[in-house]
């Protein structure tokens, strides 16, 4: 089957959804793509193999998942390129498909035109797929294989190091190991630091080994890395992952005991996070506030912020947040003498 094949099958289902949801191609196509690139996939006259972003674009318009779409089509995979099989994996990592990745890769790692590169590529989505999944083990070990083998070959791409190392970095993260961390994450920036010119790799690198330093108390690396990932960030317009960087650098300032920094940095974190409808970050940023810089200026204002923020929290069914909601209101009560209430609350808690 060839290319084109593939391309009418996607669009014959494409088309057929879109009808059933009762959306005209324009409709589809708004903040998508061209509306004549949506008649062209529907048609079967697009020029090549739709890219993976934009088919998952045109999916979230329709309300099915690209893996989804691309198994009840019964795409051959076979005439796909490797280059697009990547980035089609890459996309249902990034959207949760994990079965549908894990499929794709097994497929792809055993094709025998796969380029060093391109094996590199998929190894690190394999890695990248077992720690999303929650499998940290087996993201170490995967990463930790090809490292071993990217390491020996003194060929290999800056970028492509960097990015390995940050995702060594991820995986030691989430498994709770700080050290091993800031290890790997040294390592990516290293690799960062020999890049022609800074980009949006470079940034997230930035942010990771400031995060991290955070944690282990190396405030003054900390606070570096992490104002030069918020300029980055900006220059890039890269505002989520400025809203991160935002939020973590006025924990560090608080932790720092300089909370008229932390109030600025949170505030305006908290400022971006709404403006993204980032709600779990916002209500984060917002309770924070509350309790380590508006408790200095009002208590009283600040257990009412935090009451407000334990109803959405309610709404949202986010119901494990409230005991520690509560007993921060706790302690604030405590603070101004009122133990009846301090009491009442962490009871409650």
């Amino acid at each position: 089957m060839s290319v084109q094949d593939n391309v009418k099958k996607i669009g014959q289902k494409l088309r057929e959804l879109r009808k059933q949801k009762g959306f005209s191609q324009r409709e589809v196509a708004a903040g998508v793509c061209s509306e004549s690139a949506v008649s062209q996939i529907e048609n079967g006259t697009y020029p090549s193999m739709p890219s993976a972003t934009l088919l998952q674009g045109i999916c979230d318009k329709l309300g099915v998942t690209l893996g989804n779409l691309l198994s009840e089509v019964h795409v051959d995979r076979e005439s796909m390129e490797n280059d697009v099989l990547i980035d089609i994996v890459k996309v249902l990592i990034h959207r949760g498909e994990y079965d549908h990745a894990l499929l794709m890769i097994k497929e792809v790692q055993g094709r025998d035109s796969l380029l060093k590169y391109q094996r590199i590529e998929i190894g690190i989505s394999l890695g990248d797929c077992f720690l999303k999944m929650g499998d940290f083990k087996q993201s170490i070990q995967v990463l930790t294989d090809l490292q071993q083998e990217v390491e020996a070959d003194r060929e290999t791409d800056d970028r492509v190091l960097a990015t390995l190392h940050n995702k060594l970095g991820n995986a030691w993260y989430f498994a709770s190991d700080m050290i091993n961390a800031h290890n790997y994450y040294k390592r990516a920036f290293q690799a960062s630091q020999r890049f022609p010119q800074s980009d949006q790799l470079s940034a997230l690198i930035l942010y990771n080994l400031g995060h991290v330093c955070m944690w282990l108390r190396i405030d003054h690396e900390a606070q570096t890395y992490l104002e030069q990932a918020v300029v980055l960030f900006e220059q890039f317009s890269d505002y989520k992952d400025l809203a991160d960087a935002l939020y973590v650098l006025g924990v560090l300032y608080k932790n720092m005991g300089d909370f008229m920094n932390a109030g600025i940095f949170i505030k305006k974190s908290l400022a971006l996070f709404e403006s993204l409808e980032v709600r779990d970050w916002a209500l984060l940023a917002k309770h924070q506030y509350a309790f380590y810089i508006l408790a200095e200026e009002d208590p009283r204002e600040a257990i009412s912020e935090l009451l407000r923020t334990v109803s959405e929290y309610q709404q949202l069914g986010e119901i494990q947040k409230i005991p520690y909601l509560r007993a921060r209101i706790s302690f604030l009560y405590l603070g101004l003498g009122e133990v009846y209430k301090a009491k009442s609350f962490i009871e409650s808690a």
